[in-house]
């Protein structure tokens, strides 16, 4: 499985136990809801910027993120 696609499941996962809406986190990150939308279907490909506001919102490492 491609790495963009193992984080986006996982960003989606963590965002859904947090109860959070995809507005909710991508409010929160700084980010549209259209990157959020194709980060978690594992079709973006965030950037390092992108990357450390999510996980700075999710309450996890990047290597958590990445299911290390």
């Amino acid at each position: 499985m491609k790495i963009t696609k193992k984080m986006g499941m996982e960003v989606r996962r963590l965002r859904i136990i947090k109860s959070m809406s995809q507005v909710d986190l991508s409010a929160k990150a700084g980010v549209s809801t259209n990157t959020l939308s194709l980060i978690e279907s594992g079709q973006g490909n965030p950037n390092k910027t992108t990357l450390k506001c999510l996980v700075d919102v999710l309450g996890v490492t990047l290597d958590e993120l990445a299911g290390k």
